[in-house]
């Protein structure tokens, strides 16, 4: 009834709430999406779960059997899609209770080395990256797989 109304109101951007509200609505009602990855791959979401293996690059994480070596980092992936993870979020900031946050540099020195023996080893793998900094996603996101030199 809210979109209804807003029908008659064209004033201080309601037209543009309404299309977001009809849209959320939409996608409320959805069961099943279709998500584009690169390479024309998809990743589709709603039919059944799926797994998605922890990989934590920091050596005092919240739960010790997640932790990893960076350079351990493509043999636990591994044993991540053999036991059925369909995606793999690798994180390189501790964020347990008490710890101290680290500088983007930091992370990115953690998270970058590890994505690239990850990618390198399992092109198709689905990653992720978590992270809360800008400055971290977007490497992350424009590292899609090529070398660290630029290759």
């Amino acid at each position: 009834s809210l979109i209804r109304k807003l029908d008659y109101l064209h004033c201080w951007g309601l037209d543009e709430i309404r299309a977001s509200l009809e849209r959320a609505m939409k996608g409320a009602a959805t069961r099943r999406w279709r998500l584009p990855l690169p390479r024309g791959r998809f990743l589709e979401l709603g039919d059944v779960p799926l797994v998605m293996g922890i990989m934590n690059l920091t050596p005092d994480s919240f739960h010790p059997q997640s932790r990893i070596p960076g350079e351990r980092a493509a043999e636990r992936a591994a044993e991540m899609l053999a036991q059925g993870a369909a995606i793999i979020d690798i994180g390189a900031e501790p964020t347990r209770p008490g710890s101290d946050p680290i500088s983007a540099e930091e992370e990115l020195d953690r998270l970058l080395p590890a994505l690239q023996t990850v990618r390198s080893a399992f092109p198709d793998a689905i990653l992720s990256a978590d992270t809360y900094k800008e400055k971290v996603a977007r490497a992350a996101i424009r590292y899609n797989g090529r070398t660290l030199n630029g290759g």
